[in-house]
């Protein structure tokens, strides 16, 4: 019986130990995301048009601010170059 108590006992404290990591890794992660909609939400402010040249400063805009706090790197949204006028080639 005071195995069975024991075993109990141990079996509870590693539960709440592992409980207690997986919300201190889940409460890492939304802090990682929440800055990550920061950048974004402010290079959208800094950057509000539509066009390329605005994109492309959002998007070193929110690489510096990821950088700058840590977070690893996005892919950019931006196109490198202006696509090609579909109608130019006709």
């Amino acid at each position: 019986m005071r195995l069975k108590t024991m075993g109990l006992a141990i079996g509870s404290m590693l539960l709440s130990a592992s409980l207690a990591h997986a919300q201190t890794v889940q409460q890492q992660a939304f802090a990682r995301w929440r800055a990550q909609d920061k950048c974004l939400l402010d290079a959208v402010k800094a950057f509000p048009n539509r066009d390329l040249d605005s994109q492309q400063k959002r998007d070193l805009f929110v690489d510096k601010c990821q950088s700058d706090h840590g977070l690893p790197a996005r892919a950019h949204v931006a196109p490198s170059e202006p696509a090609a006028d579909s109608n130019a080639a006709h």
